[in-house]
Formats: structure tokens, C-alpha cells, sequence
């Protein structure tokens, strides 16, 4: 294979394989790394809030900035299979006159271990939640990859979530969906667009259950064969929770308010843009820019920004998703195998994150 044709594949395969809007959105993977490969990424996020939806109104109850970096890692199992891992380090701090705060006498009857974090205005740090997605490319028809796959998601450990800069909302989830991801050949030549479907199953908190339902629909351009840019929307749809109208303190009993931000109805819809550039075959860079549209019983993001590295590993050394001869519509990353972009999108299964 040609330095050239590897350094296209790679462009390729980066830049539909890696959601990097938010860390939580960075795993689009609509390919299988082939046996043996795979890529440690790292990204670093920034974020800040001011607006507070709930059912019927947007309120301004402070500021939230937080930031972090996130870690995660991707490997092809054989047989078309991927395993990906990954925990994000969040830290936070909260200024405003509307803190998630309890009395002395309240935390001593229902939370003895909370400690009023956002009272001090310092920034608060923790692990957030191991995710673990098990990927499995289940077919390729007409240049579009279907691959189911099966996410669990795992609070790292009993961390405090009734806080503004709580590191999380601890809650254990299974989320089953689907990746799909296509070049537009030849509509649009160099154009591109992938999709992620996920339905979550939340842990119940105080006997409410809850479900979620994660869209995220991107389409992207490759301005050289090395760099594009994208454009992402996405949104989540919470079935069951409850409504906050004004305030939850005073609209819940109390151990339904401290649990409020764990069992609210939270629907939102996000917008993205970012850029991703190949230094070379094994290393990756990305940026990306968000913002919350709309959305109810959340807090809106005023911007979120995330910036990253890809650090690929034993690219070549797998054949194809299954671990043996290429097979149609999948096909080891083979010079002669592949002519255009869109054969390298609907057959190469030679990828990284």
C-alpha cells in the first residue's frame, strides 16, 4: 500500500469514526477495527452554562464552568467485533445565588455524606462513569455499514450528584442502537454522512423509571484527503421522569428534590461543528464546537468545546473484520482492493477511532 493511499484511508476512517462534539458523543463507529487494531484517544473539554430549561420557562441560576479530559480506547476484536472503553476526569465549579444546597438538619436525615459543593465556589473534581460499547459489524449493503452495538455504562464510584458541579448523575445505563455511515458517490463526491441511534435503559431512582432515546445525525466534507469538517446535530428524548416549572425545591418532596436531576424528563437538542486533521498514518487531531438549541429540565450548554488526539495501533496487521480473506462488501485495505473514497467508506475495514 502506498504512503498516499494510507494516509486517505486514514482521513477517512478518523473522521467517520469519531464524534468529538462531546466526549460522551465521540464513539461513532459504524466499522469494526480489524483484529488487533485500534487507537487510545484523548480529549480535552470546556464547557459553560447559564441557562437552566425547565418545562415552560429558561432560567438564569448562575454560572457552571466545567472542564476535563476524557480517555478512551478502541480495539478490533476478530470476527467483526470492536470493544471500545472509556471515563472521562470532570472538574467544575459553580457561581450563582441558586446552589443545590441542604440544611444542616437535612443532610443529617437523608444524605449524611453531601457536602453542599456548589456553596464554595471552588472548582470540584471526580471521575465520571466507565462506558464499555460492544460493537459488531453486522453488515455492509450498497456502501452503508450496519453495525449494531451494545454500550454499559458504570458510575467509577459513589460520587456526590446533588450538586450544580457534580461530576455525574450516577446512574448505571445499558443503551442498545445502531451506526450507519456513508459517502455521498456520487452525488456529492468527498461529501459524507454517518448516524448513531441509541436507546438507553436507566437505573430507576425512587421507583421512577426512565428511558432514553439518542440521535446524533452528522455530514461532513473532505477538503484535501487529510482535513475536513462537519457538522453535527443531536438529540435525546426522555421517556418517563418528571416536569420541573419553576423550581424543584419547591414543586417536590424532599428526597424527590435531591433527586431531581436523576429522574427529570430531560429532552434536548444539540448543534455541533468541528474540523479533523491526519498529521500522519498513526496520529489524529480534532476540534469541535457545541451549543444547546432547546431543550426541557436541563441545563443548556452556552458552548461546549472539545479538542483531541487519535493514537493509532498495529494498523496492517488485521485482514478484515472477520479475521480471514476479504469477503464482499468488506475488504482487507489492499491498494488494488479499493479505487475511490467510496469504496474505501463502503469496504475498508481496516480502521481507528
Amino acid at each position: 500500500m502506498s504512503p498516499h493511499v494510507s494516509r486517505r484511508r486514514t482521513a477517512l476512517t478518523v473522521a467517520l469514526l469519531a464524534l468529538a462534539a462531546s466526549p460522551a458523543a465521540a464513539r461513532a463507529q459504524a466499522f469494526v477495527p480489524a483484529k488487533g487494531e485500534g487507537a487510545v484517544t484523548l480529549v480535552a473539554h470546556a464547557s459553560r452554562v447559564t441557562r437552566h430549561l425547565t418545562a415552560v420557562t429558561s432560567l438564569d441560576l448562575g454560572k457552571i464552568k466545567s472542564k476535563g479530559i476524557t480517555v478512551d480506547f478502541s480495539v478490533g476484536l476478530g470476527r467483526k467485533f470492536g470493544l471500545s472503553a472509556s471515563v472521562p476526569f470532570v472538574t467544575a465549579n459553580y457561581n450563582g445565588t441558586r446552589p443545590h444546597a441542604l440544611t444542616p438538619a437535612e443532610i443529617a436525615a437523608v444524605h449524611p455524606t453531601f457536602t453542599n459543593l456548589d456553596s464554595d465556589g471552588a472548582y470540584h473534581s471526580a471521575l465520571q462513569d466507565f462506558r464499555i460499547d460492544l460493537r459488531y459489524n453486522a453488515t455492509v449493503a450498497r456502501g452503508i455499514p450496519i453495525t449494531p452495538f451494545v454500550s454499559v455504562i458504570q458510575p467509577s464510584h459513589d460520587y456526590e450528584y446533588f450538586a450544580h458541579v457534580a461530576a455525574g448523575r450516577r446512574l448505571r445505563e445499558v443503551q442498545v442502537g445502531v451506526y450507519a455511515a456513508r459517502l455521498l458517490d456520487p452525488w456529492l463526491p468527498r461529501a459524507f454522512v454517518q448516524g448513531r441511534f441509541a436507546h438507553g435503559f436507566i437505573e430507576s431512582v425512587q421507583g421512577i423509571s426512565r428511558r432514553r432515546s439518542v440521535l446524533t445525525l452528522e455530514g461532513g466534507y473532505f477538503v484535501r484527503p487529510t482535513f475536513r469538517v462537519f457538522g453535527m446535530v443531536s438529540g435525546q428524548i426522555t421517556h418517563g421522569g418528571v416536569d420541573t416549572i419553576v423550581s424543584p425545591r419547591a414543586e417536590l418532596p424532599l428526597q424527590l428534590f435531591i433527586d431531581h436531576d436523576r429522574i427529570g424528563r430531560e429532552n434536548m437538542l444539540n448543534v455541533a461543528a468541528g474540523l479533523s486533521h491526519t498529521l500522519k498514518q498513526s496520529i489524529d487531531v480534532f476540534a469541535t464546537i457545541s451549543r444547546t438549541m432547546t431543550g426541557i429540565n436541563t441545563h443548556a450548554q452556552d458552548y461546549a468545546v472539545s479538542i483531541g488526539a487519535s493514537f493509532s495501533f498495529g494498523l496492517g496487521k488485521g485482514r478484515s473484520a472477520s479475521g480471514g480473506a476479504p469477503t464482499a462488501g468488506t475488504a482487507a485495505c489492499h491498494e488494488e482492493d479499493i479505487p475511490g473514497l467510496a469504496e474505501q467508506l463502503a469496504r475498508c475495514v481496516c480502521v481507528k477511532k
